[in-house]
């Protein structure tokens, strides 16, 4: 299966409000969504990592082709180092999937499926996917084929800027290099109105990255 990269941006919002023609509103090139990122130690200690900025940028800052080009601004967990990257983003009437950051501590998302969901959102929908990494930050990936599934398992109600919102829940994780590596597990929290409001990527170890958008 071919994986499209993807990256959210605030038309998410509006595709799911019954938009059959999406792409338009990537015309704002001033979209920005910012994340809180925070690490949690396995024994649940939370250090707070500071923001991490989404924007989308002009198209011709990539040099291979997505429909769409964004950045991400953000500090490292671990060194508190600035790092910014460039990827892009695939958005249509059936499908969205955003590819998460991947420098300094979050460069274990490569072994993890993209938070996805296919439109409209059902309890019980899955797809796998088969990735060749051809170089990562995830340096034991370089030259192997990654395995992952993702499934929406269930929805409940959050409380989201003093409001319950509607989210559906997407639990993933990677279906081979498990002796290798281990097994990497990821939820995704996706509101139809809001879009992805809450990610987690945990390593075999229980620690865990977690994004909560502000």
């Amino acid at each position: 299966m071919q994986i499209k990269l993807t990256i959210i941006s605030l038309c998410f919002i509006l595709l799911f409000t019954g938009c059959n023609e999406p792409n338009k509103f990537f015309l704002n090139r001033e979209s920005l969504l910012t994340y809180s990122l925070s690490s949690i130690d396995a024994k649940g200690n939370i250090k707070d990592c500071g923001k991490l900025k989404v924007n989308i940028e002009p198209s011709w800052k990539m040099w291979f082709a997505f429909d769409q080009t964004m950045s991400y601004q953000y500090k490292d967990c671990e060194t508190g180092d600035s790092l910014y990257e460039i990827t892009g983003f695939f958005l249509d009437e059936h499908n969205f999937d955003l590819h998460p950051p991947r420098l300094g501590s979050l460069y274990f998302t490569e072994i993890l499926p993209f938070p996805s969901v296919s439109i409209p959102i059902s309890i019980g929908n899955s797809k796998t996917s088969e990735l060749t990494v051809a170089k990562s930050t995830f340096n034991q990936l370089n030259g192997k084929k990654v395995n992952t599934s993702l499934e929406v398992t269930d929805t409940f109600r959050v409380n989201y800027r003093n409001k319950s919102e509607l989210v559906y829940r997407l639990k993933g994780e990677n279906t081979n290099l498990i002796k290798e590596l281990g097994q990497f597990h990821c939820e995704y929290l996706v509101s139809p109105q809001i879009g992805f409001i809450e990610m987690k990527f945990r390593k075999p170890d229980g620690t865990m990255l977690k994004l909560v958008l502000d």
